[in-house]
């Protein structure tokens, strides 16, 4: 089971996968398997990323913990798997990056036509109750200029929303993952691994003292 983020262990976050794809790729959610990123069907990495937003830590010294069974762990994999981690780092802000610029310039685009929309309607109105509806009752007036501002308003919060509040997400996801690339990256055999091996030295140690 990959290990959480908690105050008392502050140096270090653990994330355990059945295979290097997993770091990178979501599994299938799988409630009967040990491991958190299965259960959950987050990829490795995604499950760091929330791990990291939702908990203080000190970026100083922390480290990353890949877990991995023994048969995945293959001499140098362990450098090719640190520079992949950086590599898809690196590509993911990229495209956070891209993805950023293309909200805004598509909310924009919307905030431009739908704020002259809105514009010309309240100038409307303004002529008509100025000239031709002059004589209208204030009351009616009044109602008209609330229902102009709450069309105004429910017109253009999806796309301020959208200009303004979307891109955070991606934002933090950038910053969160620019400090892990950033991070010294250890792999190390699962725990089930260790707790086998540990069985078996247990056993031997055993075996060795009843000889």
């Amino acid at each position: 089971m990959s290990t959480p983020v908690t105050p008392q262990d502050k140096r270090a976050i653990a994330v355990e996968v059945a295979t290097v794809d997993q770091l990178f790729n979501a599994p299938s959610v799988d409630p009967f398997s040990d491991r958190e990123v299965e259960m959950l069907g987050y990829s490795g990495l995604a499950y760091l990323v929330r791990q990291l937003q939702a908990h203080r830590r000190d970026w100083q010294h922390l480290r990353l913990i890949v877990r991995l069974p023994p048969d995945q762990i293959a001499p140098g994999s362990e450098s090719r798997l640190i520079e992949a981690v950086r590599r898809y780092c690196r590509a993911k802000i990229e495209d956070n990056t891209l993805e950023v610029r293309l909200i805004r310039r598509r909310s924009g685009v919307a905030l431009g036509i739908l704020a002259a929309f809105v514009v010309a309607i309240i100038a409307l109105a303004y002529f008509l109750f100025t000239g031709a509806l002059s004589g209208t009752p204030m009351a009616a007036q009044y109602l008209v200029a609330g229902i102009i501002s709450l069309f105004a308003w429910v017109t253009l919060w999806d796309v301020l929303e959208a200009f303004i509040f979307n891109p955070i997400p991606l934002m933090r996801e950038s910053s969160t993952l620019r400090r892990i690339a950033d991070l010294g990256i250890v792999v190390e055999p699962d725990r089930a691994s260790h707790i086998l091996l540990a069985t078996e030295q247990s056993s031997a140690s055993e075996r060795a003292a009843r000889t």
